[in-house]
């Protein structure tokens, strides 16, 4: 008996090296690419999103737009981020100012080139009144030059939870891009 559990256990033991050895080598070869290269992490230049306020409200609310901007800017950025094999690279409003005095497409994309980047994030928000505001998303695929990614959504509310629900939606429709 003593004989056959010394085997048994030897070949489970086997088994298991076996297990792992292949599995190491299944993560080995999804990290390398067919040159023997580690994956390269996909770049995404992360460019400053634009906001336009065309309600006419009385009230001056730079102030408050100015804050929600930077915290919907920072969750979107952070969300990207945490994406397995993705690299945010942000272009701050000042670089792309520098840069692209009339910032056109053909500016922002190769802007979006030169930082390596294989895509570029692109959104604009135009609020129409204190009930709505809409949100214009792309991310361009800048080798392919075609958009991989696209979406329009309209949020309802100017305060901080319609911006905190805009951005954790957006993020939701982002898991979709691959």
């Amino acid at each position: 008996m003593t004989g056959t559990f010394e085997f048994s256990a030897s070949v489970a033991g086997a088994r298991k090296g076996l297990a792992g050895l292949v599995g190491a080598l299944v993560l080995a070869g999804a990290l390398m690419t067919g040159s023997g290269q580690a994956a390269r992490a996909e770049t995404v230049a992360f460019m400053p999103i634009k906001f336009l306020d065309t309600s006419a409200e009385p009230k001056d609310q730079t102030a408050d737009h100015d804050r929600r901007l930077r915290a919907m800017t920072e969750s979107l950025h952070s969300y990207l981020a945490s994406r397995p094999s993705t690299e945010v690279v942000a272009i701050s409003r000042d670089e792309l100012d520098a840069t692209c005095a009339n910032p056109t497409t053909d500016c922002i994309l190769k802007m979006a080139s030169d930082q390596k980047a294989d895509y570029v994030f692109l959104a604009s928000i135009q609020k129409t009144s204190t009930l709505i505001t809409q949100m214009w998303v792309d991310i361009v695929d800048l080798e392919a030059k075609t958009i991989a990614f696209k979406r329009e959504l309209n949020f309802r509310g100017d305060n901080d939870e319609a911006w905190r629900r805009a951005s954790v939606f957006l993020e939701q429709q982002l898991a979709q891009w691959e």
